[in-house]
């Protein structure tokens, strides 16, 4: 989970925040999701709240260069007199107290950040919306946000029989309906629902994701993708990223390699430094060349 904090005037980003609860091995989606943040938002700081702390596992070397800051962390049991029954719910409460304590950007640690966040920072609260509903994914909050204390106190209704009636349904009809006044909804740019199953899984580019500010990609519900290249039960690897063709494959590779292409298996993955400097020359790197294998038009259903 990532928080990033801004600077007086938004000159500059400070902390972003994740939690993370058992979970101190990387995987390699991670690489990918954090090397996001960095390139493509450029934070001097990444909190990562944790227990235990800090990363481990045989992919930390492609996170070198990136400024992470581990906060160990006691995931709580309770909140305003209400018992926690399930972990993933500590977490959501976790983000809300450490965007209440920095202010900032709050992130899941399956979101990929497509370009700079720091647009969103000039709202006192801003957040994925639509009607019914809530995206506690990917959060926007000024510290002593309005917003976030009354998000918080919902949580005298705790129900902790139900996945995401907290985390999205009830700040939404209590809060979000009576003060729409205190948050800049985003239904678009903020790419949170559930449709992306679709759009990023299945064959081939959607191109459109260049145009978002993030992506939360629900990659553990990949499953539920219809044309998955991939079976479900095959995650994602150096190997097989470098192919994939359809818009996960490209995002991953634009920050691994630089480009969106296809790349070859003697390619090797560059380091944050090199792709950060990419960057900051105003290199593209989502670029697809036009003959490129991976540059078919995108579909939703088997073609004919």
């Amino acid at each position: 989970m990532a928080v990033v904090q801004p600077a007086l005037k938004l000159i500059a980003l400070l902390p972003p925040c994740l939690p993370r609860w058992n979970q101190q091995e990387l995987n390699f989606t991670d690489v990918v999701y954090y090397r996001s943040m960095y390139i493509n938002h450029r934070p001097q700081q990444i909190m990562v709240h944790c227990s235990p702390c800090p990363f481990s596992g045989p992919y930390v070397h492609l996170l070198e260069g990136i400024n992470f800051t581990f906060v160990p962390t006691k995931f709580p049991k309770s909140i305003l007199g209400q018992p926690i029954l399930i972990p993933h719910h500590s977490t959501d409460v976790v983000r809300l107290l450490a965007l209440m304590k920095y202010g900032g950007v709050y992130l899941d640690h399956d979101v990929f950040v497509v370009r700079s966040l720091r647009p969103l920072l000039r709202y006192e609260a801003a957040m994925f919306c639509r009607d019914g509903l809530i995206g506690n994914m990917m959060l926007f909050f000024h510290k002593n946000s309005r917003f976030l204390r009354l998000f918080l106190q919902t949580y005298r209704y705790y129900d902790g029989n139900l996945w995401y009636y907290n985390g999205g349904y009830l700040p939404d009809f209590m809060v979000r309906r009576n003060h729409s006044h205190l948050v800049r909804c985003l239904p678009n740019g903020l790419e949170g629902d559930g449709h992306m199953w679709s759009v990023l899984y299945a064959p081939h580019a959607y191109a459109d994701w260049r145009n978002m500010y993030a992506i939360h990609t629900i990659e553990k519900w990949r499953d539920s993708a219809s044309y998955d290249p991939l079976p479900p039960y095959v995650g994602f690897s150096e190997t097989n990223i470098r192919d994939l063709n359809n818009a996960f494959g490209e995002l991953s590779r634009s920050v691994l390699f630089g480009t969106s292409d296809f790349v070859p298996p003697d390619v090797p993955i560059l380091s944050v430094a090199e792709l950060a400097a990419k960057k900051d020359r105003g290199e593209d790197l989502t670029h697809v060349s036009p003959q490129s294998a991976n540059s078919k038009v995108f579909w939703l259903s088997p073609p004919k």
